[in-house]
């Protein structure tokens, strides 16, 4: 831990943020998995529209404050039995899942499979893509990421997509050796006048 223009030290965190809010949280800069390893993305069930609000809620939480005292001490004490990590359910992985495609918009182009394909056998160069790219962000409303975070992007979760780094594929707009990826392609091509 280190305070601004302080020397750092060593500390044991024994606290965690909670955050609430109507969506998904969104990270400005980071597309890194550092950012959705932090998560547990918990969704709340939707009021019900004939529900009633209960205007003596604090008194009936306040009569079952033992209750509720016990019901926290025991998700501790499973909490510290598991070392300190939280039993995550299916539908807070897809929660994850969900904001982690829309943190990134790579991921959904790379799932179109009428733009991308992968197999082996097949090569692309990182222009061709990130023109491919663009042309998938301008189709679904979405703000392309620059050039620079697209290459970095693609290079730290290659090996996600079993596709490989190579400095000689051929691009197809030029036809000259150039940066890209084998195992993946496109069906996207500009036309060059």
């Amino acid at each position: 831990m280190q305070a601004k223009g302080k020397q750092g030290h060593q500390v044991k965190l024994k606290c965690r943020a909670m955050c609430f809010s109507n969506s998904a949280p969104k990270s400005l800069y980071d597309k890194t998995d550092g950012w959705e390893r932090r998560l547990i993305i918990l969704s709340a069930k939707s009021v019900p529209p004939d529900r009633v609000n209960d205007q003596f809620l604090s008194e009936k939480l306040i009569a079952e404050k033992e209750g509720i005292f016990l019901w926290a001490y025991r998700g501790l004490r499973r909490l510290i039995a598991n070392d300190y990590k939280f039993t995550v359910s299916e539908k807070s992985r897809e929660n994850l899942a969900q904001m982690k495609e829309d943190n990134c918009n790579i991921i959904g182009f790379l799932k179109d499979e009428q733009l991308i394909n992968f197999g082996a056998g097949l090569e692309c160069s990182t222009a061709d893509l990130y023109s491919a790219y663009c042309y998938w962000c301008n189709l679904n409303s979405v703000t392309a990421l620059k050039r620079e975070s697209f290459n970095s992007w693609l290079k730290q979760n290659h090996g996600r997509y079993k596709i490989t780094y190579s400095d000689a594929v051929i691009n197809h707009t030029s036809g000259k050796k150039a940066r890209g990826y084998r195992g993946i392609d496109t069906t996207y091509r500009t036309i060059v006048t």
